[in-house]
């Protein structure tokens, strides 16, 4: 009976993408122009291994999780890589030539509040991303978190509020380094050496 249980949640997941679609295609779309960081020297960011704590789930407890075209952790990747080129740093295409190497991961996702009336979805897709900046022996210099919301009856669907998560996550990313004085730690553990 368990198995069976999970079967409607599960199927409401894998339509949920676009009310009736198939498996969402989590991408990143940036909103509004960023302002590169200030600062004339960015150090090159190696974009590293980014895992998933176990995708993107209904908060009601059965855990059934959102069908993607992708692995979560793919889709993460390419926006922090899009979204630090945004803010000026350069992207590093190997660890050996980087001045830090940037890893993490999906640590929560969940779907809140999921209902579907005659007409439309509501409810909200939030999304818990765990950052670590390493120099490149591996020692820790930074560790941070993003957070995005995506209201599912303003995007429309399921995916399209995963999709505004996301991007709501990315746009704190700029903030986030600057508060936290990202760049000025890298250079401080480069000088060390």
């Amino acid at each position: 009976m368990r198995g069976a249980s999970l079967l409607l949640p599960a199927a409401l997941l894998g339509t949920a993408g676009c009310l009736g679609g198939g498996p969402v295609d989590l991408r990143y779309q940036p909103g509004a122009a960023v302002r590169p960081l200030e600062g004339e020297h960015k150090p090159a960011i190696y974009v590293g291994r980014f895992v998933d704590a176990g995708g993107i789930t209904l908060a009601s407890g059965d855990h059934a999780r959102l069908l993607l075209k992708r692995p979560v952790q793919d889709s993460i990747k390419e926006a922090l890589t899009e979204e630090l080129r945004r803010l000026g740093f350069p992207i590093a295409g190997r660890v050996g030539i980087a001045d830090a190497l940037l890893s993490g991961g999906l640590a929560k996702g969940e779907i809140t509040g999921q209902e579907r009336s005659s007409r439309e979805a509501f409810g909200l897709v939030r999304l818990t991303i765990d950052l670590v900046v390493e120099n490149r022996d591996g020692q820790s210099i930074w560790e941070g978190e993003l957070n995005g919301v995506g209201d599912i009856s303003v995007a429309g669907s399921v995916g399209g509020a995963a999709n505004s998560a996301l991007a709501d996550a990315m746009a704190g990313l700029g903030p986030l380094l600057t508060q936290d004085r990202v760049v000025a730690r890298i250079a401080f553990a480069g000088a060390k050496k």
